[in-house]
Order: C-alpha cells, then sequence, then structure tokens
C-alpha cells in the first residue's frame, strides 16, 4: 500500500478532508504537523517544527524512508515538503522555489525580470523610504503573509504612512514591506496542478466582490469562471509563465490575479499548495462528483487524473471573514442559511471562546457556506441570501 506524507499547521481546516480521500484511494496517511489535532485520526502522526525545514526534513525523512509522496497543504510546509522530496528523491519543486513561494519580495523580483505583467513595487524597510515615485493608489503589503493580512492600500502619502505605521506593527521592525502600484480589474483565482514542469489548470475562480480595498477581504469564490474564453485562456497562459519564472515544477499552486480593462492578467500573487482554508470542497471533478484532494493525492503518487473535467454544476464558497477582533460567540442563522435553494452545506470553524481577529491586523475565518447550482450566477445568488441569514457574535475584546 502506498504512503503519502501530508504536511499541515494543527490550524489548518482539511485534514479530514485529505483522509476521506486517502480511504478512498487505498493509500496510507502520515499526517505532519506542529500539533496533534484531535479531530483528526490518520494512520499515521508525527510532530515537527514547521519553523525548522532542516532539521525536520531530517527526522521525517529518517522516521519515513519508505514514503511514496509528500505534500503540503498550506503555506507553512511548502519549504519542507520540498526538502523531505529532495531527501526522499521523491518529486517535489527546487528548495530555492519553493522559498521563494513563501517571500512575495522574491516572487515580485523574479517575475519582473522575467517580464510579466504585475504591478510596479518598491521594497520599503524603513519609513524613511516610503518617499517612492510610484502613483497613488498604492498597497501595502508584508512579505511573507497570507488572507490579505497586513494589506492595507493608501490613496495619498498620509495614508501611506499610516499604512505602513500599521503593517510594520504586524510584522516587526526588521522585516522589509512592498509597496507597489494597485491594480484595478476583476480578480480571479486559478487552482492548478504542476507535474514535471507541465501546468495542468484545475479549476478558474471568480471573485465577484470589487477588492477595493483599502482592506483584501476574501468573501465569495465560484467557479467556473465568467471570463471571456480567450481572456482565460490568457490567465491559464501567464500561470504557465510565473511557475517557470519562480523554477516550481511539481504539485499543486494557486495563483491570484486581477484582469485589467485591457484584457491583461496581472500577478497578485502564487502559492505552491492547494487553495486555502476549506474552499478545497468548492472544487469537484467529473460527474462522479471526486474531490480535490483525491486528484492532489493521485498526481502526488504518480497514479492517472485521468481527464480533468470540472462538474457540470457551478459551485462555490463564501467565506466568513471576522467582522472584528474579540472573543468569538457563535454565528446563529445557520439552519435558517441551509434552507436558501442551493445552498448545500454551512460549516462554522472557529471555537466557541477563541479569539478572532479582523483585517488587517489578521485573517480569521469564522467559517464557509458552499452552494451548487447550475450556472455561476445562481451560485452568486444563492451565497449572497445563505450569507445574509447568519449573524455573528463576538465579544469586543477588554479595551477594545
Amino acid at each position: 500500500m502506498s504512503t503519502t506524507g501530508l504536511i499541515l499547521p494543527s490550524s489548518g481546516y482539511r485534514t479530514e478532508d485529505f483522509i476521506t480521500a486517502a480511504r478512498r484511494l487505498r493509500c496510507d496517511l502520515v499526517v505532519i504537523s506542529d500539533e496533534h489535532q484531535i479531530l483528526a485520526t490518520p494512520d499515521q502522526f508525527m510532530e515537527v517544527d514547521l519553523n525548522e525545514p532542516d532539521a525536520s526534513a531530517d527526522r521525517i525523512a529518517r522516521t519515513f524512508p519508505n514514503l511514496d509522496a509528500i505534500i503540503a497543504a498550506d503555506d507553512g510546509g511548502v519549504l519542507l515538503a520540498a526538502k523531505v522530496g529532495e531527501l526522499l528523491d521523491l518529486p517535489h519543486n527546487p528548495p530555492a522555489a519553493a522559498a521563494a513561494t513563501r517571500d512575495k519580495i522574491a516572487q515580485r523580483m523574479a517575475w519582473q525580470r522575467a517580464g510579466l505583467a504585475q504591478p510596479d513595487f518598491r521594497i520599503v524597510r524603513s519609513a524613511d523610504e516610503l518617499n517612492t515615485d510610484l502613483p497613488y493608489p498604492v498597497v501595502v503589503k508584508p512579505a511573507s503573509r497570507s488572507a490579505s493580512e497586513g494589506v492595507i492600500r493608501a490613496d495619498d502619502v498620509d495614508a501611506l504612512e499610516s499604512a505602513y505605521e500599521r503593517t510594520r506593527r504586524l510584522v516587526g521592525d526588521s522585516a522589509p514591506l512592498i509597496v507597489e502600484t494597485f491594480m484595478p480589474g476583476r480578480e480571479v483565482a486559478l487552482e492548478a496542478l504542476l507535474r514535471q514542469g507541465e501546468l495542468t489548470p484545475l479549476s478558474l475562480f471568480d471573485k465577484p466582490d470589487p477588492m477595493d480595498g483599502p482592506y483584501f477581504a476574501e468573501t465569495i469564490l465560484i467557479s467556473p469562471s465568467r471570463l471571456a474564453p480567450h481572456l482565460q485562456r490568457r490567465v491559464k497562459q501567464a500561470a504557465g509563465d510565473a511557475c517557470r519564472a519562480l523554477g516550481l515544477e511539481e504539485g499543486p499552486v494557486h495563483i491570484e490575479f486581477r484582469v485589467s480593462d485591457d484584457g491583461v492578467p496581472g500577478l497578485i500573487e502564487l502559492a505552491a499548495r492547494p487553495i486555502g482554508g476549506m474552499c478545497g470542497r468548492a472544487i469537484r471533478f467529473s460527474v462522479l462528483s471526486v474531490p480535490l484532494e483525491e486528484i492532489l493525492l493521485r498526481a502526488a503518487l504518480g497514479r492517472s487524473i485521468g481527464s480533468i473535467e470540472p462538474s457540470s454544476a457551478a459551485t462555490g464558497v463564501y467565506m466568513l471573514n471576522a467582522p472584528q477582533t474579540g472573543t468569538f460567540v457563535n454565528v446563529s442563522g445557520v439552519a435558517q442559511a441551509l434552507e436558501v435553494p442551493g445552498i448545500i452545506e454551512v460549516t462554522i470553524t472557529a471555537a466557541r471562546g477563541s479569539t478572532v481577529t479582523a483585517l488587517p491586523d489578521g485573517g480569521s475565518y469564522l467559517g464557509f457556506v458552499f452552494a451548487r447550482a447550475a450556472t455561476p450566477h445562481a451560485v452568486e445568488v444563492a451565497l449572497r441570501a445563505g450569507q445574509s441569514k447568519l449573524r455573528t457574535h463576538i465579544t469586543p475584546l477588554s479595551g477594545e
């Protein structure tokens, strides 16, 4: 029986989805994480320090020398997976390429060298360097955060100084920041799979809510995309170019673009892992409704993934962002949301009593609403109606 190593943080949401997929494929799963996940029941478990990829990779390779595949399900495991793959001679990304996906500065510089469409940018290490020659509006962002943490739009010099100070408090004094031009346009996200350097698109998502700032909360993702076919082809071509520029060769990639009014896909960022949170549940393939996790396991194990044909139904997810920082109590109205035609699942992931942080200071998701319908428009209508039934209850922190 084949054995796959799955690297993900204890805060991840998708362990059970991978376990289910592994059992369907009759392969063993070793969950590798920074803390044991009480609700998950993998075949084997190993606790490692995700912040020490060299030492952790050596431990994993010595403990599980017969792994047949290694997958990172989250940003924090991308470099570790590459190093394990290198040690065990498994399909993997070069560690330097994997590291570049964790560093938005490295991404921007690689894409700049390759001449790819992206925002103009500057690297800012101190407030003295804020006087850039970039036209407003601009966006301030950390080099290594995800889920839009610390990402703030500024329309003038005062707003830029304020955004810089807020993002600086989040990441500390020594970390460089990026200031880049704001790219207008329609935002889309491509889920794809690399095998020996060849990119196979899996699903292209629309983000119908305007992403104009000042903060950039992701809310709705819908597939299939309603972009014109020729624009979809441009996005997929740009995705392959972006992967090659970084030196990526294997595994899942999630790439975000802004498509301008003149049809140019501009790169926002790339992650060498599958779509985050529980959003993978919004992707199904073929009439058999094969989940994304099964496709990823098949590919990692070198098995055929067949012809990638998305399910005939349109699907989507509404990500429930924390509207304020505080102590999470609950989300009410779930039963009412499930009564909305097209809504197929509402899952609340935040734990009662946990601290949740609103953007831009954090990126806490409270849960996810899923819909399926005949058309993307019907999915969007269902998601908005379902979300409108929900009420979030958060107790402000003392002093807030």
